[in-house]
């Protein structure tokens, strides 16, 4: 509740200062307010100027990801990249001019500076607005304006206008790239949302069909007097049943053969009425009722019109043709295929093969044209089968044949639900050639000979046979399959000639992920010298390329979002929030705090203590999501582990570990995690008095660490137990060696207890700390306990 009171009268007081920086000088002047509010106008000045220069900063980023983006096309890009650089430099010059000046700004420098920025974004705003043609630096003025006297009204005067230069900067910054026909076709897009103008046009035969039979219907009497309808009814023609006055102005003839056809109305006969409003019933029925059946075929050229409408809005989408995609802007060289070597040569070797055939033909040294991307999901498999396309359809040109290769991508449900089947699919992939045909997720297709009758499987064999046969460029047919789960396929699938060439993907080590983040960050104009990506590499083992992707991107967002400079911090967030799950909401009482905060101390402590080969990044006692594993429903363990991912897990240590391929451990290792495992524990009895457990109900939600003294058992026992498995050894043999294990973990308990008893006071400092920060990272813990 305090925390709430102090916070709201915060929000008064900023609420208080804006409205005084608004407040005209010589308002305040006149008012007696100068004397009070003078430190305010300062402050606020000093804080929007600040602010300036970050989000200039930001749009000197934004602008380099846009232009790497290919959504910006620079006549010199290395002049740009050079003259982004020289910029931001001079936004580090302003941010150190700023900080050195503090509150003592109400000088003469002040107004130089400000008037520096003015300039500075007037000078980006004109490069923006000239789309980087011609590129010019940037040169501080000492005395930019010549005023013998500079008030607080000036300053303000000058900080109005800086306002406004940088709302045109941002403005123009949005609209970078921007042609005028992609403005046109957005408002035209914002007037058909607004109106549903499509919509009507699409269900017109409809509305149309109604409209007319509902004139027809209608006795002609009712359009007497309204001249358009009166036309359009006489057009149309009327129907007897419903218009008696009609019927009877008809002379003898007619009647008489109407009276032969009494069911049918005046309009159906040729010979008495106009035809043409049965001709306007024909083709407006047959338009209507068409429409489901052609449905599937107008549904393709509809994506087609969407993508080209896509494309004069300026948005980034692929050519798409009635076979599929043309890919031409992703390749195998491509700076995102980090860590991928081997695999882009095996994709490169086909590549080679595709586009002369002949050649490798003949010596008898062809390659199949099936291939199986394996790995975990999000490691790059889907985008190195785009990239393969865009390197065919480069080598293609460089060949100098006009075909290109389209790029179909299939979903396990596409095919399921297909009432061709899968091999009319592939015998259409073929039809379609040169393509590629990538089927994501395969392991889920009932591809097993148990699974139908093997069916599916079946026609998919039938469909692959003569893959490998063709031997003209213009006609080559890859079909490409991507699982995560390769063991739920049937072995006949894995066969040469099918799927025989199995290339394998794997998660990012160490030294790619650092690789990736120094690329991806000067990809978005970050001066890497001040990130750590060493910290960032490290906390991010065990990631896949799309969880890298995602960090990167939501840093990216955020910095959008708010106009600021990409930082360490903002990085470290999205971290804590997809990789370590941390929960933003933290309600807990007062004393599960502590004992949270005295847990993870004792087992922080320890780790920088003993050293042991995993290394300590960060520590915390938020709440923590648990990770979602993949799995099957049907396995007990996999629903208990499905289960256990829906509940919250309060506090934790993430660590990296050097061994990332082989985790080995020696004896010393061993002891040292038991010990830390044993610590959590002990910093509860010692700084507590006793530690806090919690009971594991069958609908508890929240689980806290009621087994460290387990698994530290866990490392003795392996120790004492030598390797050997417990299931084979004579059962008094067995207990001997648990109770050698219990004395060792108990002799072990000891020694931890006494070496945090010798520390209390810095347990003491960390516990506090932490219940302070609820997060600290290494270096934060290095620097409570003193060590290097």
């Amino acid at each position: 509740m305090n925390f709430l009171k102090s916070f709201r009268y915060y929000k008064i007081i900023l609420l208080l200062s804006t409205i005084l920086f608004f407040v005209p000088i010589s308002f305040a002047k006149h008012t007696g307010l100068i004397n009070i509010t003078q430190e305010s106008y300062i402050s606020e000045i000093l804080k929007l100027q600040v602010n300036h220069v970050e989000q200039i900063g930001s749009f000197l980023q934004y602008l380099v990801q846009v232009v790497n983006k290919r959504k910006l096309n620079v006549a010199k890009k290395k002049e740009f990249f050079a003259w982004i650089k020289y910029h931001q430099k001079v936004i580090l010059e302003f941010e150190s001019r700023f900080e050195k000046q503090g509150i003592h700004l109400y000088t003469d420098e002040l107004h130089s500076l400000m008037l520096n920025l003015n300039m500075f974004t007037n000078h980006i705003l004109k490069s923006v607005n000239n789309k980087f043609d011609n590129l010019g630096d940037f040169n501080f003025y000492k005395d930019a304006k010549d005023i013998k006297e500079i008030d607080l009204e000036v300053l303000q005067e000058l900080s109005i206008e800086n306002i406004k230069s940088i709302k045109e900067l941002k403005k123009s910054v949005n609209n970078i790239g921007l042609t005028t026909i992609n403005k046109i076709t957005r408002a035209l897009d914002l007037l058909n949302d607004k109106y549903s103008i499509t919509t009507v046009l699409e269900h017109s035969p409809l509305i149309l069909l109604t409209l007319t039979t509902g004139i027809y219907l209608t006795p002609q009497k009712y359009f007497q007097n309204i001249p358009i309808l009166k036309n359009i009814k006489e057009l149309i023609g009327t129907y007897i049943y419903t218009d008696k006055e009609a019927f009877d102005q008809l002379d003898e003839k007619q009647k008489a053969v109407l009276s032969k056809h009494p069911e049918q109305g005046i309009a159906n006969l040729f010979n008495i009425v106009d035809s043409s409003m049965l001709k306007t019933l024909a083709i407006l029925s047959t338009a209507y009722m068409t429409n489901t059946p052609l449905s599937p075929y107008t549904k393709m050229v509809k994506d087609i019109i969407r993508n080209q409408w896509d494309k004069l809005k300026g948005f980034e989408v692929e050519d798409i043709i009635s076979r599929g995609q043309i890919i031409k802007d992703i390749t195998l060289d491509d700076e995102k295929l980090i860590g991928l070597d081997s695999q882009i040569e095996e994709l490169y070797n086909l590549v080679r093969y595709v586009v002369d055939p002949e050649k490798y033909d003949r010596s008898n040294s062809n390659l199949d044209k099936g291939i199986l991307l394996v790995g975990p999901s999000r490691n790059g498999k889907t985008y190195a089968a785009r990239a393969l396309c865009g390197t065919l359809n480069r080598a293609m040109k460089e060949k100098g044949y006009n075909s290109r290769f389209a790029f179909k991508e299939l979903k396990p449900g596409d095919i399921k639900w297909s009432f061709e089947g899968i091999k009319s699919i592939i015998d259409q992939a073929r039809k379609d050639a040169p393509c590629i045909l990538f089927i994501d997720e395969i392991h889920n297709l009932p591809l097993q000979t148990k699974e139908a009758g093997g069916d599916l499987l079946t026609q998919f064999l039938t469909g692959m046979s003569g893959v490998n046969n063709e031997n003209d460029a213009r006609h080559q047919m890859i079909i490409l399959g991507a699982t995560n789960q390769p063991e739920l396929l049937d072995t006949a699938l894995l066969q040469p000639g099918r799927f025989g060439n199995i290339i394998y993907f794997e998660k990012p080590n160490y030294q790619n992920r650092k690789k990736y983040f120094d690329i991806m960050l000067k990809n978005s104009a970050v001066d890497v010298s001040k990130i750590d990506i060493d910290s960032l590499a490290k906390q991010t083992q065990g990631c896949s390329y799309g969880d890298l992707e995602l960090i990167i991107k939501g840093t990216r967002f955020k910095a959008c979002t708010y106009s600021k400079n990409i930082v360490q911090d903002n990085i470290q967030e999205q971290i804590n929030k997809h990789v370590y799950k941390l929960r933003a909401e933290f309600n807990v009482t007062d004393q599960e705090k502590k004992h949270l905060a005295a847990h993870q101390a004792g087992h922080s402590f320890m780790y920088a203590l003993l050293k042991p080969n995993q290394e300590l990044q960060l520590v915390t006692i938020k709440g923590r999501w648990r990770k979602i594993q993949e799995g099957r429903i049907c396995d007990d363990k996999e629903r208990k582990a499905i289960y256990d991912a829906k509940s919250t897990k309060y506090g934790g240590l993430f660590t990296y570990s050097s061994n990332e391929l082989v985790d080995i451990q020696d004896t010393d290792q061993k002891i040292k995690m038991a010990q830390i495992k044993l610590a959590g524990i002990l910093a509860e009895k010692i700084l507590l008095g006793s530690p806090g457990y919690t009971h594991q109900y069958k609908f508890k939600q929240n689980a806290f660490h009621n087994n460290d003294k387990s698994k530290a058992l866990n490392y003795i026992k392996s120790i004492v137990f030598d390797g050997m498995s417990q299931e084979i050894i004579p059962k008094e043999i067995k207990n001997n060696l648990e109770i050698k294990a219990y004395n060792m973990l108990n002799d072990l308990e000891k020694e931890t207890l006494e070496i945090l008893n010798n520390n209390r006071d810095i347990l003491e400092k960390l516990a506090k700390e932490l219940e302070s920060k609820l997060t600290l990272t290494f270096d934060e813990i290095k620097e409570i306990i003193d060590i290097k």
